[in-house]
């Protein structure tokens, strides 16, 4: 039995791709929503304490409530076997995509009306030993590399950038990030000599206008009052 995981924090999205996934012939199919929640159940599910193999291929969106990108390959490398990895997900921005790029080895494909199609061959390439990229997310890899941004841009002021497209307070933004409020001003004084924006709000409409607005992904985000005076 071909057994495959899927994380997902939109219940929706994790009742479609469930179906789907169960369609298919000789797979197993176990849903979470959060790595967490994988992590926890992952030795029962799986049998790993009486030495059985973990999932065989796992579907994950890029943005998770306690995990993100890159952080998710470093935890699936973990594994032994290591899993095949695909990041199904809405995310198109150039940061977000860039951050898949940079991710390690693993898939791509949209969360759009050809969902269930990416997740057929997905599933066949990784019975294969592959990966699949779809063809528009190939086409966002290729633009992601391309991008200017990521000529001048630390990977922290991307994130930052990102946070901000997104109406992020300042405070917020720092408690995501880890660090303190100062850091984060620091770097937006940063991002706004770079990018040539006098204001915060300057900024977060350059931000909107490379594709990084907000997005409903459950997080709950309150628009920044005064721009100006979090900068």
């Amino acid at each position: 039995m071909f057994e495959i995981v899927y994380i997902d924090a939109d219940p929706l999205w994790r009742r479609l791709v469930e179906r789907s996934v169960r369609s298919l012939p000789a797979v197993s199919c176990h849903v979470f929503s959060s790595l967490q929640a994988m992590r926890e159940s992952l030795a029962d599910m799986c049998g790993i304490v009486t030495g059985k193999p973990g999932p065989d291929f796992v579907i994950t969106d890029v943005a998770l409530p306690d995990a993100e990108g890159a952080s998710i390959i470093t935890w699936m490398n973990s594994l032994s076997p290591t899993p095949i990895v695909l990041f199904l997900t809405g995310h198109a921005d150039i940061l977000t995509v860039d951050l898949i790029r940079h991710s390690g080895p693993a898939g791509f494909a949209l969360k759009d009306e050809n969902y269930e199609d990416h997740i057929v061959a997905a599933v066949s390439a990784a019975q294969r030993g592959a990966r699949f990229v779809s063809k528009s997310a190939h086409g966002l890899l290729e633009r992601a590399r391309r991008s200017p941004l990521n000529k001048f841009l630390s990977d922290r002021e991307k994130h930052v950038l990102k946070l901000v497209g997104r109406s992020v307070p300042v405070m917020q933004i720092a408690r995501e990030m880890g660090c303190s409020p100062v850091t984060i001003r620091r770097h937006l004084q940063h991002l706004r000599r770079k990018l040539d924006c006098d204001t915060t709000a300057a900024l977060m409409q350059f931000a909107w206008m490379s594709g990084l607005g907000p997005v409903f992904d459950g997080r709950k985000t309150e628009p920044i009052a005064n721009a100006r005076s979090s900068s």
